[in-house]
């Protein structure tokens, strides 16, 4: 789907129909994949207030160690190599799994530190859902049910991973 020219609201309301057409009573989960500053985040929270019922979690949740670390022991390999994707995925079907009144608590990932904080005292805390959003820079899910691929410039992802960086990750 090309949505240049389309605006949120369309875009939202086209995902549920492509998401609900199978209303087989499941929880649907949702992948949205693109380069760091795409967007992906702030299209995540926004589809979660359309579609409520909803939860994100973000494969930044799931990087090992803290930036330090990854860039010493880490750079220049492989890059799926930083992330515990069997986590994501295991957290997804645990989420998936969850009952009435069941919850579960999964990794948030710390902006300032760059690592995701695996203390239960800073973990998300997430009950029964009908939408599971993942979003992050790679495709760790295992069979969503719908692969959202973000495709933005190389200018305006740098352009927005500067701003992000100067007003979330105290850089200057």
């Amino acid at each position: 789907m090309d949505i240049n020219n389309l605006d949120r609201e369309h875009i939202f309301t086209e995902i549920r129909k492509r998401i609900d057409s199978r209303n087989d009573g499941k929880v649907k989960v949702i992948s949205i994949v693109g380069g760091a500053g795409s967007g992906k985040t702030i299209f995540a929270h926004e589809l979660i207030m359309f579609l409520g019922n909803a939860c994100t979690l973000g494969t930044d949740d799931y990087v090992i160690g803290d930036r330090e670390y990854r860039r010493k022991y880490l750079e220049g390999g492989n890059p799926l190599k930083k992330y515990n994707s069997k986590a994501l995925n295991d957290n997804i079907s645990t989420i998936k799994s969850l009952g009435n009144g069941e919850y579960c608590f999964v990794p948030t990932y710390d902006d300032v530190t760059g690592e995701a904080v695996d203390a239960k005292e800073y973990h998300k805390k997430i009950s029964k859902v009908k939408y599971i959003i993942v979003e992050g820079d790679f495709d760790f899910v295992e069979n969503p049910d719908l692969l959202i691929y973000f495709d933005v410039d190389d200018e305006i992802r740098l352009d927005n991973r500067i701003q992000r960086d100067l007003a979330k990750r105290k850089r200057s």
